[in-house]
């Protein structure tokens, strides 16, 4: 039986061998937040709950770690060598597509199925990060949001460079977003040591006009005192105080979510 999150109700969702549990609350458009290392925690479910607030039905998948537990090293730890071996994350291989996309892709048809409206939104974080552009792919997202992506992983520049996407898939991202005018939002803190400014770059270079990318400064002596080594924009390292890049970013994302889903 599935652990529980107060609020929320869950389901099981299978595709092509891979199985989830799925956590859903709240109402309107459909947005699938997909969680970063070490997990499912606290601070995950307190963002989903801020966008449910914001008039939104948000499902969040469960790929590994406990639930709602707050912030663990050793937690991160032992999920990083989780996901190391499974066969669902690429974790160093650069230009492929994780398989655990597909099954999301499968997520998001039932997601629209069940919300409606014109599509649904994503945000990826961290180790999901860069999972919303190859999402765009087949999918109904219309509204996708990466944040500080790090797969995959590796010192070579030119594994630092990389979406961990396929060719293909990037392309047909890119395309669409031209074609459908969809703007791919981007959030990373400067100086993010596990998410490296070249993926940015690179999105910035492979969806030129389509990217909107926002970098909240973490050098040191940063007038809003983020630690250098700030990583998790809308969770971990999440100020909500007004006028604080992290909230400024969070409310980015709602006018956003707003736009494109609310009709």
């Amino acid at each position: 039986m599935a652990e529980q999150i107060p609020g929320f109700h869950s389901f099981a969702f299978k595709h092509n061998g891979i199985d989830h549990t799925v956590y859903k609350a709240g109402t309107g458009p459909g947005i699938l937040i997909m969680h970063e290392l070490p997990g499912m925690a606290r601070p995950c479910i307190d963002f989903a709950k801020r966008i449910i607030d914001a008039g939104f039905t948000v499902y969040l998948p469960h790929f590994f770690g406990t639930i709602n537990k707050a912030f663990s090293n050793l937690d991160t730890s032992m999920n990083t060598m989780h996901i190391c071996i499974s066969r669902e994350f690429h974790v160093f291989a650069s230009d492929k597509t994780s398989p655990v996309v597909e099954w999301l892709r499968e997520l998001s048809k039932l997601i629209h199925e069940e919300c409606g409206g014109p599509g649904i939104g994503a945000i990826g974080m961290c180790l999901t990060g860069a999972f919303a552009i190859p999402l765009l792919v087949e999918s109904p997202l219309l509204a996708p949001v990466v944040s500080q992506p790090s797969l995959p992983f590796g010192p070579l520049e030119s594994t630092k460079k990389n979406l961990g996407c396929s060719p293909s898939d990037l392309e047909k991202a890119v395309n669409r977003c031209h074609k459908e005018d969809i703007n791919l939002l981007c959030f990373r803190f400067s100086n993010d040591p596990i998410a490296p400014a070249e993926k940015i770059e690179t999105i910035r270079e492979k969806f030129t006009t389509k990217s909107d990318i926002t970098t909240i400064d973490s050098s040191p002596g940063n007038s809003h005192n983020i630690v250098e080594s700030a990583h998790a924009v809308f969770t971990f390292n999440f100020s909500d105080v007004t006028n604080h890049p992290t909230r400024l970013a969070l409310d980015k994302v709602i006018a956003y979510y707003k736009e494109k889903l609310m009709v």
